[in-house]
């Protein structure tokens, strides 16, 4: 089942609302849909480490379990595999202001025009969710006697990326039954107890000087679907056997504002320093409009294959590896069947030798022999950031000018160094006017416009500044 756009922050919400009921700090909330099914126990996940210090590693399937991986069958007993509801009947109403960063995506997704002093309530219910568990002990004593097929394919993608890891799903929690989720415009919502619950998300609207009216939007969750996982890391020794180590990989993100909040200056000034050998070089200008272009156009894979290829060139680069080429069909299953690259110039300009035709069987793409300038790194460093920057974001940041771009910079730094933005800035007002796409880009990424002592400001409403670094990461070097 594909999801729309619009139901993906609800569903994020849901999931991470499950696990947080869940009281438990190693649950990681599967935020996408679409991929929910790869998150299910004994499924395969990439745990990756971000170039940067103030991300939280990340969680990427790979539509492998750890059977696939193995030479012979596991033969599990079924009776070791533990399941129970852990949840009974679950319900929440959570409600946020459209002004904070939650409900500004949601009310975008639903094309809602909501001021910044409406609130949004979801109402969700889940049914039962279950838990299933596969006991550790167990598991890992078939595996001492189950060797890993070391010419796998995902083997070979860990090898060639940086900072990457494997982990092994041991423990998710999933829907039983059929769950809902709706969208109730303007429907007030009481929150007398007593009163039956309705499947639904509902928004109570009290929008400035507009008449209220009412649509509802909705979507089923389907049963078995994975809300929340956790997982431990895995091992491979030389002969080929696995080690699943015992220690739960944590989802604590409880202290990550007091530590960024400590660093923020230097925070800025270290993506500034990183960034100093890209500024100075003579392909800047030519890789930030590749940077650009391929921003256009970028999905999940696109994404995934470009950190696959810089990966491995700067493992080449830095004598941690003596593979020169890279073989097109190990990063096959993300390239685009249309065949349009937009990262091809970009490749180009690193030093990549690119094979005319992607699709032959044994097509190779030549990695650069040396990198003087340190531009494969820096180049990781931007793609890092920009990852985690929303695609409708991403595709908007391509159309703005360099020009545009440095005003908004502006707004991201005074905000990550605790200054007031003021909208009645000319500067600001004129670049709104003259390139509405700057508004509309601010708003996505989760600044609002809100009155403070008389006063009109432009403020970030997240709770932390982690991804507002990653803003300001490709702020600033687009701006230049």
């Amino acid at each position: 089942m594909k999801t729309k756009n619009e139901n993906m922050s609800m569903f994020k919400e849901a999931s991470k609302h499950v696990a947080k009921s869940a009281g438990s700090k190693t649950l990681h909330p599967v935020t996408d849909l679409n991929s929910a099914e790869w998150y299910k126990t004994l499924s395969v996940v990439k745990r990756k480490t971000s170039f940067w210090f103030w991300k939280k590693p990340k969680h990427i399937p790979t539509q492998i379990t750890l059977e696939d991986m193995l030479t012979q069958k596991l033969n599990l007993d079924e009776a070791k595999f533990k399941t129970n509801v852990l949840l009974e009947q679950f319900v929440e109403k959570p409600t946020f202001k459209v002004r904070g960063d939650i409900g500004t995506k949601i009310a975008s997704e639903l094309n809602l025009d909501l001021s910044g002093s409406d609130d949004l309530s979801l109402t969700l219910n889940l049914g039962n969710i279950l838990k299933t568990r596969v006991n550790w002990e167990m598991l890992q004593e078939k595996l001492q006697v189950n060797s890993v097929n070391m010419k796998h394919r995902l083997l070979k993608e860990v090898e060639k990326e940086q900072r990457t890891t494997l982990c092994v799903v041991l423990e998710s929690l999933s829907t039983q039954g059929e769950g809902m989720f709706e969208k109730d415009s303007d429907e007030i919502v009481s929150t007398d107890d007593s009163l039956p619950i309705k499947s639904k998300i509902s928004v109570d609207i009290h929008a400035k000087g507009s008449i209220e009216s009412k649509c509802v939007h909705s979507f089923s969750i389907p049963p078995t679907t994975v809300l929340a996982y956790s997982c431990n890391e895995i091992s491979i020794s030389k002969d080929g056997y696995l080690t699943l180590h015992s220690t739960v990989d944590s989802y604590d993100s409880s202290t990550e504002f007091i530590m960024l909040r400590e660093t923020d200056d230097n925070s800025v000034d270290a993506v500034k320093r990183e960034f100093i050998p890209l500024l100075k070089s003579e392909k800047y200008e030519q890789l930030k409009v590749a940077f650009k272009l391929f921003s256009e156009t970028a999905i999940e894979d696109s994404l995934q294959a470009l950190h696959f290829l810089l990966s491995a060139a700067q493992l080449y680069l830095e004598k941690k590896s003596d593979e020169k080429n890279f073989k097109v069909s190990t990063i096959q299953h993300l390239l685009s069947d249309s065949g349009n690259q937009s990262w091809e110039s970009l490749l180009k300009t690193l030093g990549f030798m690119l094979p005319t035709n992607f699709k032959e069987e044994n097509a190779e793409i030549m990695l650069p022999t040396e990198d003087r300038e340190n531009l494969v790194k820096t180049s990781i460093a931007l793609l890092d950031a920009l990852t985690d920057i929303e695609e409708a974001s991403r595709k908007l940041l391509s159309t703005i000018s360099s020009e545009h771009i440095r005003v908004m910079l502006k707004i991201v730094e005074n905000e990550l160094q605790g200054k007031y933005t003021k909208l009645k800035d000319t500067q600001i007002q004129n670049t709104f006017i003259k390139e509405p796409s700057t508004r509309l880009f601010l708003k996505n990424v989760g600044f609002v416009e809100m009155a403070a002592d008389d006063t009109e400001l432009l403020c970030y409403s997240d709770k932390s500044h982690s991804s507002l670094l990653d803003i300001f990461t490709v702020l600033y070097v687009f701006a230049n």
